[in-house]
């Protein structure tokens, strides 16, 4: 590599094309970094600095005036939006020849034939937000994009302050990188792990993009990007790292922590995959079985049913076992998919009624879909039965708490003290199975426009005390969060602490819940 002290403005100069690869994260600096550059930018004219260091910048040559940003887009980005803000603020001042030298010294390529003749080349999910600012409509600004954000930052706090615009320009000036110019021998991959070992925060996902597209040609990187990771960022809310850390667990066959993950990756792809292609495949698959799990997305209205109330109970460390089910099954049927996400929500409930520790799930989970199938293979049966058995012979803290376990911890257990999305599953559990055509009662729990009613109040009046009898402390202090004096209603600021004849006919009224129906009785 080839180490130089240059003039960031002089690195900007010429005819030149900067582009970031697909394989580089979106732009995301934040205000409190665009707040310090600008407050550097103003102490270098008020101290009259000579130069001012802001890091190096990393970049390798393409073909004629390529340079291909390996590390530092973050900064050559921020200053494209100072240099707009810029451009523009001298437009609206009548600045013309100021404006027109910012324009064609730092943002663009005058003499170029290209349809987009600017210096910059965001990658492709920022660069449309980028190119809009050159628009003189501002409807065409992108405003959801943090390109747009960051430039607004810059064009008000420009004006609000009064900055002299040919001032900041020659604080600009100042201001040294060090470019560090690859050569084609250079390992650019460790070379970036390298510079951002300490100081920028990449995610894990970040960094396995990186690992998977930077020393791959031009026309790959791009293939495998679009092809690819795009729709893997897409089929995870732009978030994968929790979707690949599945994969590599999977694979793998044991837990990783978010420290170790990325080397556990870099280690199992140099061990175990022959086709990097055949990964983005099955990558891009288990994205797709993650996204219809979190979206609830499926044909079966009750599949997606038991998916969302699975998704109540908090606990995610199901979704690996039901991703490699989807993914790796040939003909997938949703019948049989519902069927096992009832067992899961089972086994779940069941010990978290039980005071089960959770510790272990994320080794049962780890390795039940390969238990499963084993079983399955071996005695004929469908993958749910075999999932049922796999369950039932787990013991200690990974049991399924049988009947008799269930019943003393549901007679005996506070339920209203449990989290409010877990005490809503059981509520909605029983009130759907009292009648499968009852409303959806999930989301009004947890919106309030349905409330867990005690029927024994929380606070004893006389009347209650009274019906209770001599020993009405010990009986209200061990019952009144337990399931039996608990329901369900939109009644609840009219049922207060009223007395039982009182509530059981304002029910009787009232009362739209089958689960209400037992008070009746």
């Amino acid at each position: 590599m080839d180490g130089k002290k240059w003039n960031l403005t002089e690195y900007l100069n010429g005819d030149k094309k900067f582009i970031i690869p697909v394989y580089q994260r979106n732009y995301d600096w934040k205000q409190k970094n665009c707040q310090k550059l600008l407050e550097d930018l103003i102490k270098i004219q008020s101290a009259q600095f000579e130069s001012y260091f802001i890091g190096s910048l990393v970049s390798k040559r393409g073909v004629h005036t390529e340079n291909y940003i390996i590390d530092g887009q973050q900064r050559l980005t921020t200053l494209s939006l100072i240099f707009i803000a810029i451009y523009k603020i001298a437009l609206e001042q009548q600045k013309i020849r100021f404006a027109d030298k910012i324009y064609n010294q730092y943002l663009v390529n005058q003499y170029s034939e290209e349809e987009n003749n600017k210096k910059l080349h965001p990658i492709k999910r920022d660069n449309k937000a980028f190119l809009s600012l050159f628009s003189e409509d501002e409807d065409d600004y992108i405003k959801t994009s943090n390109i747009f954000i960051n430039f607004q930052y810059f064009y008000d706090e420009i004006k609000k302050r009064e900055l002299d615009i040919e001032n900041l320009e020659f604080a600009i000036k100042k201001l040294i990188i060090i470019w560090i110019d690859l050569q084609p021998e250079d390992d650019e991959q460790l070379i970036f792990e390298s510079l951002n070992s300490t100081g920028l925060d990449l995610s894990n996902a970040d960094k396995i993009r990186n690992f998977l597209l930077m020393n791959e040609k031009e026309e790959n990187q791009q293939r495998y990007f679009e092809t690819y990771w795009e729709k893997i960022e897409e089929n995870t809310d732009n978030k994968p790292s929790t979707l690949i850390k599945y994969y590599l667990q999977h694979n793998r066959r044991k837990n990783i922590s978010d420290e170790a993950f990325y080397e556990n990756f870099k280690d199992y792809f140099n061990k175990k995959v022959e086709n990097k292609e055949q990964l983005l495949i099955e990558i891009k698959e288990w994205s797709k079985a993650y996204s219809k799990i979190r979206n609830r997305s499926f044909h079966s209205e009750q599949l997606n049913y038991r998916l969302k109330r699975l998704s109540f109970l908090e606990n995610t460390t199901y979704e690996r076992f039901l991703i490699a089910y989807i993914s790796e099954s040939k003909e997938l049927s949703e019948i049989e998919l519902s069927q096992i996400v009832a067992i899961i929500e089972t086994y779940l409930v069941r010990r978290y009624i039980s005071e089960v520790a959770t510790n272990a799930l994320n080794k049962v989970f780890l390795t039940l879909y390969s238990d499963t199938m084993k079983l399955m293979e071996r005695k004929s049966v469908s993958f749910s039965q075999a999932l049922v058995a796999v369950l039932l012979m787990k013991s200690g803290s990974a049991r399924f708490p049988k009947d008799d376990e269930f019943i003393q911890s549901i007679g005996t257990r506070e339920i209203y003290k449990l989290k409010t999305k877990s005490r809503a599953v059981l509520f909605e559990a029983i009130q759907n199975e009292l009648t499968p055509e009852s409303p959806d009662i999930l989301e009004k729990i947890i919106e309030k426009s349905y409330s867990i009613e005690h029927i024994m109040p929380q606070t004893l009046n006389n009347e209650w005390i009274q019906m209770l009898g001599d020993n009405y402390k010990e009986v209200h202090d061990s019952m009144k969060h337990r399931l039996g004096n608990l329901t369900v209603t939109a009644l609840n600021s009219e049922l207060s602490n009223r007395k039982f004849s009182d509530k059981v006919q304002i029910i009787q009224e009232k009362g739209a819940l089958k689960i209400n129906e037992f008070i009746l009785q």
